[in-house]
Parts: structure tokens; C-alpha cells; sequence
């Protein structure tokens, strides 16, 4: 078989779970600090490694899931240019008397050049993609916490500090996603006419 089973299951999007559910639990760690309700994360040791393993993957879902309802970016948002690949993309693919939507012929295109791509970069962007959206939400509410927390504290410094340090992180990683979401597109256009043309 061509495809192993980590193929299957993604490596790329596993990891990704793992560490944005890691960012959160060390996040919480230190906003339960902050609270003077908790000492910092213990150490991780043999006893507690699987624990925080499974914790981690499970909160890397969760935050995931809550980004799909609260994130609603323009991923399928297309130039021009694109607009004309999708209305050759969809007499290429045979749709018939379906009148698809550009995002449905996207999709297709998508599945297509997935098929065709040797290097993985599709995977790996669309992996990257959702670990910086993951991530960039739980910073921006860790930003929204904390600006809480500076209020309640009459301004505290530290609390400044760690408000702007938070808020910096979510700006950047909304960057990325933003620019992983255009490189991941043109991808899959690149590939999709890389193929036809081949084909042809």
C-alpha cells in the first residue's frame, strides 16, 4: 500500500493538536498563577507524561471545534484569476447539469491535486493553517483574560507586559494563518493546472 497508516492519520494535524493543546494548558497554568490559585504546571515526569499527553491532544479538539464556530475567515474568497481556473476547473471535472458553487469546485480541485502532489506541501499547509487559527484563538482569549485581569489590578505592569506580549502573539499567528490559508489555495490551483496541462 502507498499510503502508510501516518499518512492516513495526518502526522502533520496529530502534532498540531498536541501542541496548541499544549499552549493552552501551559496558558492556564499561568492564568491560575496569576489567580494565586495554583503553583505553575508540575514538572513533567514518567507518572503524569501520558496524562498530559492525552489532556493536550484532547484541548488541541476542542479548541479546534470552537474555531470552526467562531472563525468564520473568507477561506474561499477568489480573485479573478481563480474565478476563471474554477470555471475551467469545472468543465474539466464533467459536473453536468449540477451547477456547483466555487467553493464545492474548490473542493474538487483540491481532492484532485491532492492526489497529484508528491511533495506534501498541501497536507503540510493545511496542517499549518489550523495549528496558527488554533493557536491565534487561544491567545486572543488568553488577550481578552488578561485584559481583565490588567483592569481588575489597577494597571499592574506585569499584567501590561503580559497583556501586550499576548496580544502581539495573536496578531502574528492571525498573520500566518491568513498567509498559509493564500498559500494553501494557490497550491492547489498550481497543481490543478501543472496536471490538466500534463494531461492534456
Amino acid at each position: 500500500m502507498e499510503q502508510t497508516l501516518f499518512s492516513k492519520l495526518n502526522l502533520y494535524d496529530q502534532i498540531g493538536y498536541f501542541l496548541v493543546g499544549s499552549v493552552l494548558i501551559i496558558l492556564i497554568s499561568l492564568d491560575l498563577f496569576f489567580l494565586n490559585s495554583f503553583k505553575l504546571m508540575p514538572a513533567i515526569n514518567s507518572v503524569n507524561l501520558i496524562f498530559y499527553l492525552v489532556t493536550a491532544y484532547f484541548f488541541g479538539h476542542i479548541v479546534q471545534a470552537l474555531a470552526n464556530i467562531i472563525i468564520k475567515e473568507k477561506k474561499y474568497s477568489f480573485d479573478s484569476f481563480e474565478s476563471k481556473i474554477l470555471k475551467e476547473a469545472e468543465k474539466f471535472f464533467n459536473v453536468g447539469s449540477i451547477k456547483p458553487s466555487q467553493s464545492d469546485v474548490f473542493q474538487l480541485c483540491y481532492l484532485y491535486a491532492l492526489g497529484k502532489d508528491k511533495t506534501s506541501h498541501l497536507v503540510q499547509f493545511n496542517s499549518l493553517y489550523s495549528f496558527y487559527r488554533g493557536t491565534f484563538l487561544v491567545f486572543f482569549l488568553e488577550s481578552i483574560f488578561l485584559l481583565f485581569l490588567l483592569i481588575f489590578n489597577w494597571f499592574n505592569i506585569f499584567y501590561l507586559c503580559a497583556f501586550l506580549l499576548s496580544v502581539a502573539v495573536f496578531v502574528l499567528m492571525f498573520l500566518r494563518l491568513k498567509r498559509f490559508a493564500i498559500y494553501f489555495r494557490k497550491k492547489v490551483f498550481y497543481i490543478f493546472l501543472l496536471s490538466k496541462a500534463s494531461e492534456s
